[in-house]
């Protein structure tokens, strides 16, 4: 969860510098399609993630290992993991993280300062504190279908049902949770891609008006 709530706070905040430094403007301005540049702080922010990613799945392995390994742990009542286990609680949280950005991108385009992207990040960590509390503090199959399914929306707690529900072997719902966290974030890029084109929205007011009030001044 830390993945997601640092890798949503750093796209908010980023867009709300270059608000306030008015290089969002200039970005703009150039002969660059939205969606190219959508993608571009996407990959960027998800390389840093990857990253991120690997030194926690390298950590959560060891720990995991630690505690399945020695005699009468874990691994004796037969909780253990595999590599593909392993390969799919990585793609279950990179695929939330991307969700987690393309969310965050959308936030970002109602920030009008570096301050005010601060409080845009509160729903974002609100989300995945609650989506962490629950999948930690309850089994998912234990729960009624409507709590089961206002979990299984939020994006954000995909990686933790993984790490338990592939535990006892249940695939299918991992694959599920994989697959739907691909399509929210393909709606969050077209969302957020439509965003992007109107300067409204993006910039509190078009790029004409501020030429505008410029020539005004």
């Amino acid at each position: 969860m830390m993945l997601i709530v640092m890798g949503s706070s750093s796209v908010i905040s980023s867009m709300g510098l270059e608000k306030e430094n008015r290089t969002l403007e200039t970005l703009l301005t150039l002969p660059v399609g939205r969606s190219q540049i959508i993608i571009s702080k996407i990959v960027g922010s998800a390389i840093a993630g990857i990253v991120m990613g690997a030194i926690y799945m390298v950590g959560f392995a060891s720990y995991f290992n630690s505690i399945t390994g020695p005699a009468g742990g874990l691994g004796d009542m037969g909780f253990t993991l595999n590599v593909l286990d392993y390969l799919l609680i990585a793609l279950s949280l990179f695929a939330a993280l991307l969700a987690a950005l393309c969310a965050s991108i959308i936030l970002g385009t109602f920030a009008s300062s570096y301050r005010s992207a601060q409080t845009l990040t509160y729903p974002m960590i609100g989300l995945a504190m609650l989506a962490m509390l629950v999948t930690m503090m309850l089994d998912f199959s234990s729960l009624s279908f409507p709590l089961q399914t206002m979990v299984f929306l939020i994006p954000f707690s995909h990686p933790m049902i993984a790490m338990k529900e592939l535990m006892v072997g249940n695939y299918l719902l991992v694959l599920a949770g994989i697959g739907y966290l691909v399509v929210i974030t393909a709606i969050l890029v077209v969302i957020a891609t439509r965003i992007f084109t109107t300067d409204r929205v993006v910039l509190g007011m078009s790029i004409k008006s501020r030429k505008n009030n410029r020539v005004t001044a």
